[in-house]
């Protein structure tokens, strides 16, 4: 025995995704279809929560689910559940109480992530080993890392370069990310995701901040309640800090999701839609500090000048004699269009050297 923990069966697991064709409908619907045949094929079950606008991509995703030979494989959770903007909170919802008695433990999965078989298992063994919560970071692909990928550009290609300082096939890491495996179990005491929440951003925050209080994996602190965004996961600060500890073992031993790239319709209306979002999130941040216990007042407003991620990270780089500066990339602020412009401004200056010569 090598001391790994066993994995449950996986007729206990369900990878929850959702789906709204109301936007990219040809794309959203070919990456749902290969997904779903790829998890099939190595015995997953994906639960598939879906609002249906009754438009012809609609219809043709309702007959391909009927007509597939693996049914027991894929669960379809279909209905007009809104009409406006897309609504993840409310569709994943939908998918939980769906859920057979079999299901122990959830998967969440974007429809945009490429699936993984050694990603899935990872998170499926953290979990079985007592981790409340398990996550992995995801990297975003821009359209030419995209494209490489289904032209057999691997993972752990897109994944070094990134780590090297090279931006050429990559967007940005998310850590936090909602790419989470948890027991079921622990839906009864944090409560399902807030469907107020429309549009895009904040939702899986708010479920994953709640997840980890009732849980013990968080502490009422201060950070949870700040807000800060920064393009350098290490140096993250608040609760995107908090969070991304969940996570951080994952990044150090590079066990990290890769995302699809999709272009957005209404940048007006997203940027809108987060904003509101942003606002719903600091008032349930609010609502949930009222039912922390008593602090120390010495520490009452005050959060930690060390982001706690970070903190943890020398900590675990120490303890694992690990060199931190394999990591630099996670510490690099700077906005990742300026990194790819460097790139680019390289391969200019290497052509016209060679061209002059």
């Amino acid at each position: 025995m090598d001391g790994t923990p066993t994995a449950p069966p996986l007729d206990t697991v369900r990878i929850v995704t959702t789906v709204d064709l109301g936007q990219r409908p040809g794309q959203l619907l070919g990456r749902l279809q290969a997904m779903a045949s790829v998890l099939a094929a190595q015995g997953w079950t994906l639960v598939v929560a879906h609002n249906d606008r009754n438009s012809a991509a609609d219809i043709k995703l309702k007959r391909w689910s009927e007509s597939r030979i693996d049914p027991h494989r894929i669960q379809l959770v279909s209905g007009r559940f809104f009409d406006g903007p897309v609504n993840n909170a409310l569709l994943r919802n939908r998918a939980f109480e769906a859920l057979d008695s079999r299901c122990d433990t959830i998967i969440l999965m974007d429809v945009d992530l490429c699936p993984d078989h050694a990603l899935l298992m990872h998170l499926l063994r953290q979990s079985q080993s007592g981790h409340p919560i398990a996550m992995v970071p995801v990297l975003y692909l821009n359209a030419i890392g995209t494209l490489g990928m289904k032209r057999r550009l691997s993972a752990d290609l897109l994944i070094h370069d990134f780590m090297s300082m090279r931006r050429r096939w990559t967007l940005h890491l998310a850590l936090p990310s909602s790419f989470i495996a948890f027991r079921r179990s622990h839906l009864a005491d944090c409560g399902l995701f807030d469907e107020t929440y429309t549009g895009h951003g904040y939702e899986d925050f708010d479920f994953m901040i709640r997840l980890g209080l009732s849980s013990g994996v968080l502490k009422p602190n201060q950070d949870l309640l700040m807000d800060e965004k920064t393009s350098a996961p290490l140096l993250a600060r608040g609760f995107r800090s908090c969070l991304g500890q969940i996570g951080l073992q994952s990044l150090l031993d590079r066990r990290i999701g890769l995302h699809s790239f999709h272009a957005r319709s209404d940048m007006h209306a997203h940027r809108q839609a987060q904003a509101d979002n942003r606002d719903r999130f600091q008032h349930r941040m609010a609502a949930l500090q009222r039912t922390w216990p008593p602090t120390d007042p010495d520490r009452a407003d005050r959060a930690d000048p060390v982001p706690p991620i970070l903190r943890t990270f020398y900590l675990l780089c120490h303890e694992q004699g690990r060199s931190p500066h394999d990591l630099d990339a996670c510490l690099d602020a700077r906005p990742g269009h300026l990194i790819r412009s460097g790139w680019r401004t390289r391969l200019l200056n290497h052509i016209a050297g060679a061209w002059s010569c």
